[in-house]
């Protein structure tokens, strides 16, 4: 299993959106570190296809908007090939509390430790 990590840097790179395409095609990545990136640049349905095209996505601090956490949380309803996931130090408040119970029934282990999340959630 390949793992890439440490990606803190990522803001250095021209274009987020390529990096994160150049290591969708790599189909030997099954898990992806993306903690503390600003992924804010990346068009929320081309995150949401690249996010789950790994089996374990560890996106704990990462900057996303409200409208990319849930197209990427809607997409894991359909063809996915993750089945773990951290979301830890994320504010998710904002996220509707049922798309999230959808998502995380489709996979093994979700952590949302340290998220900020509300009563509903």
């Amino acid at each position: 299993m390949e793992k890439v990590e440490d990606m803190e840097n990522v803001e250095d790179v021209d274009n987020v959106e390529a990096l994160l395409m150049a290591i969708s095609r790599h189909r030997g990545v099954t898990r992806l570190n993306l903690c503390g990136t600003d992924l804010t640049s990346v068009e929320a349905g081309v995150l949401a296809g690249l996010l789950t095209g790994v089996e374990w996505l560890e996106v704990d601090s990462a900057k996303m908007s409200t409208r990319q956490i849930e197209t990427f949380l809607g997409a894991l309803g359909g063809q996915t090939r993750l089945k773990k996931l951290s979301f830890s130090k994320i504010d998710l408040t904002a996220v509707d509390p049922a798309l999230m119970a959808r998502a995380a029934n489709q996979l093994e282990g979700v952590d949302i430790e340290s998220a900020k999340v509300t009563n509903m959630q």
